[in-house]
């Protein structure tokens, strides 16, 4: 009688052994609506989906749970699929066909989604992180506020929560610590957000939030 053996090969042990094999190597290349082209090699890939597995485990994410992942074709979306994966969940695809979004929520209900990766409108709203003395990093919401608007810090906090996994024993929330108004948000000189220019002028307020 005839042996046979299978070796299976994980995702996570595929990526490792590619990332081993040739780090340097273009796994992915990317261009923006700008034609800017960003390449990520093997090594990138294993790399940054590890620090996204990581991540998700801190937020409560744990084996056999599902992920909706609503990104767009994008690097973000490459890079978070693998990060779930890696943690032990299940990606699943979040795209709406209907206009109330009611089979998209059908099917988070349907698969018992513990969790939702959604792309902020930075026309309105952008997430940063800020330097933290204690934890590295702490997460930033900015958000332009129009004049018939009514939202307080408040609102948004109990949206956060909402939405969220949360543990009130963790030092890293997964949701924002700092909440700014802006009236606008500053432009590089191709009409972009500067994200850099904003991330500084965050850094002043809530310093001088600190200071008051």
């Amino acid at each position: 009688m005839m042996d046979f053996k299978t070796e299976y090969v994980t995702i996570s042990n595929r990526l490792q052994m590619l990332a081993k094999e040739d780090p340097d190597k273009a796994a992915f290349i990317f261009f923006d609506e700008d034609l800017k082209r960003t390449v990520l090699t093997r090594e990138d890939i294993w790399d940054k989906s590890r620090k996204c597995a990581f991540f998700f485990r801190r937020l409560g994410i744990a084996k056999g749970d599902v992920v909706c992942n609503t990104l767009a074709n994008s690097q973000e979306r490459l890079i978070t699929t693998y990060g779930v994966v890696l943690a032990g969940a299940v990606s699943m695809h979040g795209q709406k066909f209907l206009a109330d979004g009611e089979d998209l929520i059908k099917n988070l209900k349907d698969s018992q989604c513990k969790a939702i990766i959604i792309d902020p409108d930075e026309e309105k709203s952008i997430i940063l992180g800020i330097p933290d003395p204690v934890v590295h990093e702490q997460i930033c919401l900015c958000i332009i506020k129009t004049g018939e608007s009514t939202i307080t810090f408040e609102d948004i906090k109990e949206y956060f929560k909402s939405l969220f996994l949360t543990s009130e024993t963790s030092d890293i929330k997964p949701i924002p610590k700092h909440y700014l108004f802006f009236d606008t948000f500053p432009l590089n000189a191709n009409g972009k957000i500067d994200k850099n220019g904003l991330k500084t002028l965050s850094v002043k307020r809530i310093e001088a939030e600190c200071n008051t």
